[in-house]
């Protein structure tokens, strides 16, 4: 029986298996010229890279990439971090990143993550907002010479962000023809026109913005495979009930929708999540979130659910006390770990990484 008691007296395909669990950073780091056998290894690895600070980012684009080749990147994550007293924000990063590289050498990158974009400290410098507008259009842009681009998330948190912008921002990603799972944030409430879209082919779609429950109906329509939709931050307007009561089921626009998670605002009343299930009878698997001042009938709501949802196989119903002091909001009868980059990205990571390696 052979027994290996050495890391190095792995097989080659459990050593590249591991790989695989680990940020290109410390691969390179760890096993860069440790012998002849691990220099042929990394240089027939994929790596999926995340910025921790300006020594690896320095160390990617001056090093790595033309020591590995850009065809071995199967996935960036861009972080926001410190250098010494000035700060080095994300867009200055990816503007570098974007002008440094012929991206369309990128042809095996997958998965985009672009964490936190915002200004520095002085609000006031108007040149700076300027640009960042300028410099985040042109990385957008970019996305476009991607051909393998099927997962990408975005924070923007900026607070002078033009709503032009912010126009430009959704438009160009939902129109990115290879893209299958978006995750977009953004801070600020902006006036989203979603008709100005062509119809994507995402089939995972996650919003953390302020949206009226109105607007759900433009995000299906321009959205038809979506199998998964989550939206944080939903709130209801006067129009609602009149569109849906006179239109065919929501269902008919996206007939492989069958995961679906919503945070409700205090002014979504019961009857409006109803209202809007009964729009959806083939999701097999449902997560609301709810906030409320005072009382609300759980029970009641769901037992409504279930009634609503023949095909439901999985319901997870939290709801969220507001009445009291905004920062020390507190959570009711279930328990609740409120943690957003946990509650999205747990649920569908896998599915992602199966189907990007899949594609491989």
């Amino acid at each position: 029986m052979l027994v290996i008691g050495k890391f190095e007296q792995l097989p080659n395909e459990i050593l590249l298996e591991v790989f695989t669990y680990l940020n290109g950073f410390d691969i390179y780091n760890g096993f860069n010229q440790l012998n002849s056998r691990f220099d042929r290894l990394l240089k027939h690895c994929w790596y999926e890279f995340t910025t921790r600070n300006f020594e690896e980012f320095n160390l990617l684009c001056k090093t790595i990439i033309s020591y590995i080749t850009p065809q071995q990147i199967k996935a960036i994550r861009f972080y926001d971090f410190g250098l010494e007293n000035n700060y080095f924000p994300i867009l200055i990063q990816l503007n570098i990143f974007f002008d440094r590289f012929n991206i369309e050498n990128f042809i095996n990158l997958k998965l985009i993550k672009i964490n936190e974009i915002h200004q520095s400290n002085d609000n006031d410098n108007n040149n700076e907002i300027a640009d960042m507008n300028i410099v985040l259009k042109y990385v957008i842009e970019n996305l476009y010479k991607l051909p393998n681009l099927t997962y990408f998330d975005m924070c923007l948190t900026y607070e002078n962000c033009t709503n032009k912008t912010i126009q430009f921002v959704y438009k160009t990603i939902f129109n990115l023809p290879t893209l299958k799972s978006l995750v977009l944030t953004i801070a600020e409430e902006n006036d989203i026109n979603f008709f100005q879209y062509q119809q994507s082919n995402l089939e995972s779609l996650t919003i953390l913005a302020a949206l009226y429950m109105s607007d759900i109906k433009q995000i299906l329509t321009f959205n038809p495979n979506l199998k998964y939709l989550c939206i944080i931050d939903l709130s209801n307007n006067t129009i609602t009930k009149y569109q849906w009561n006179n239109n065919k089921l929501l269902q008919s626009l996206v007939p492989n929708l069958k995961n679906v998670r919503f945070h409700f605002n205090i002014n979504v009343s019961c009857d409006d999540i109803i209202l809007l299930i009964q729009q959806l009878p083939e999701i097999q698997k449902l997560t609301i979130c709810k906030d409320y001042r005072g009382f609300i009938e759980k029970e009641s709501l769901k037992r409504s659910i279930q009634t609503s949802l023949p095909l439901l196989e999985k319901l997870k119903l939290t709801f969220k006390d507001v009445s009291g002091d905004p920062d020390e909001l507190i959570d009711s009868d279930d328990e609740l770990t409120y943690n957003l980059e946990e509650f999205i990205w747990c649920d569908i990571h896998n599915e992602i990484m199966n189907a990007m390696n899949h594609r491989n």
